[in-house]
């Protein structure tokens, strides 16, 4: 276990059976302002969910941000659901498929399938990308994730030419050459 979740669950802990919910998300604050990024996430997580905090999702944004800067993988996850169902105005498909891939990156383990099913045909017609689409879902079936099941049904159904299926497992090959 990473040392730092562990100072944060006794910040949050130890500052007396007494404290309060508010003191408690206080001091977490105070662990995200001084660069922590699973702080970070976390104070992103709870105002994205009301929990601890009232709901907030212009502060869950501002916290995910910053704990992305730091490449965590969770919050660009949940940003990028957060962006693509509508939280703040008109899905911005790009931004979502940027904070997807580096979710993916980091070995979360929705990221790779839900990556490949937007590129496949959930963002809009100008960003199919049917290649990108079937190395996302095979990610998903190599790592033997969760929705491996619905991705093989997916990628049998792809009607990819010969040329596609080619740059398609070139780089399939290559997303599980550096991500696994």
């Amino acid at each position: 276990m990473d040392f730092r979740v562990i100072i944060i669950a006794l910040l949050l802990t130890l500052s007396g059976c007494q404290s309060t919910s508010n003191e408690k998300m206080e001091n977490l604050e105070k662990v995200a302002e001084g660069g922590d990024n699973y702080a970070q996430y976390l104070l992103g997580y709870s105002y994205e969910r009301g929990d601890g905090n009232p709901k907030d999702l212009s502060k869950a944004k501002y916290w995910y941000s910053k704990s992305i800067e730091q490449g965590n993988g969770r919050s660009a996850y949940n940003l990028a659901i957060l962006i693509l169902s509508s939280s703040f105005g008109e899905p911005d498909v790009k931004k979502a498929i940027q904070l997807l891939t580096l979710a993916a990156q980091q070995k979360h383990e929705r990221a790779p399938f839900d990556l490949g099913v937007l590129y496949y045909k959930m963002g809009g017609t100008e960003n199919v990308d049917l290649v990108k689409g079937y190395a996302w879902l095979q990610v998903t079936i190599h790592r033997k994730l969760e929705d491996q099941v619905t991705a093989k049904r997916i990628v049998s159904g792809l009607n990819l030419s010969t040329k596609q299926l080619q740059d398609a497992s070139k780089y399939t090959k290559e997303l599980i050459q550096k991500y696994g």
